[in-house]
């Protein structure tokens, strides 16, 4: 869902957050993160009496139990969008913040953002289709050029810790094909297992599992064989240490 049709950042944001860690599999300090965030929400609100620990403690609790399929991304849109009016849950007491107002906050929130994403794929398979009728033979240097972006675009997102998407496995097949692809049968290992377990977290995501069953059609063992040459990309990008080095070994020749 990555590409020139996304219009801004916080829609770039919004796709990648499906691919985040789930508030189902946070851990201790993953928690500790919710907590502050729900403290930070409610100083934005205006809240005058103090919180206690207790409290915000509480409400964490209550968004891990009824929102595990979320994001700490999707928090903080909630937050962000119910705060500047993006999304309208009416009025909330200057007394304290509640359960309730972050569960509607939360529920306006997941509305609005599937408004978003259904206009987002809407704007993908125009740009795809409009696409299919301009495509231009490149040059070698031409495509190395523009293979340089991808890789370096995505390296950027791993740095980040990202999801990286992969198009149509080009840099899976460049790896493999430049003998760059690691070929140590624990690391292989590691990925289908990597593959396998992303896709047990898709079945367990509706939201997520619908879009991927719209835009990709992929059965269960195709998806786990890409989450896997995803992890083996991964992989590759820990062992370089700048940019640099990715540049180097993207050779015109490769696309002769």
């Amino acid at each position: 869902m990555i590409g020139q049709w996304l219009a801004s950042n916080e829609e770039v944001d919004i796709v990648n957050s499906y691919g985040e860690k789930k508030i189902r599999y946070f851990n201790k300090e993953d928690l500790k993160q919710v907590v502050e965030l729900i403290a930070r929400w409610r100083m934005l609100l205006g809240v005058t009496s103090e919180s206690s620990d207790i409290e915000l403690v509480v409400i964490t609790q209550f968004i891990y139990d009824n929102y595990p399929s979320l994001s700490i991304t999707d928090i903080n849109f909630a937050m962000n969008w119910s705060i500047s009016g993006k999304v309208e849950i009416g009025f909330v007491s200057q007394k304290n913040i509640s359960s309730y107002y972050v569960s509607r906050a939360i529920n306006a929130y997941i509305a609005e953002k599937k408004n978003i994403m259904k206009s987002i794929e809407e704007r993908r398979n125009t740009f795809l289709a409009q696409s299919e009728d301009k495509i231009i033979e490149q040059t070698p240097i031409q495509q190395a050029n523009t293979f340089k972006n991808i890789v370096l675009n995505l390296y950027d997102s791993h740095g980040k810790q990202k999801q990286i998407i992969d198009y149509n496995d080009i840099v899976y097949n460049w790896l493999k094909k430049t003998k760059n692809l690691c070929l140590d049968p624990a690391v292989i290992s590691n990925a289908i297992r990597f593959g396998k377990q992303r896709v047990y977290e898709e079945k367990q995501d509706s939201v997520l599992m619908n879009k991927i069953n719209q835009s990709l059609e992929q059965d269960r063992e195709l998806r786990e064989k890409k989450y896997a040459r995803v992890f083996m990309i991964n992989y590759f990008f820990d062992s370089i240490k700048h940019e640099s080095e990715l540049v180097k070994l993207i050779k015109v020749s490769d696309f002769q």
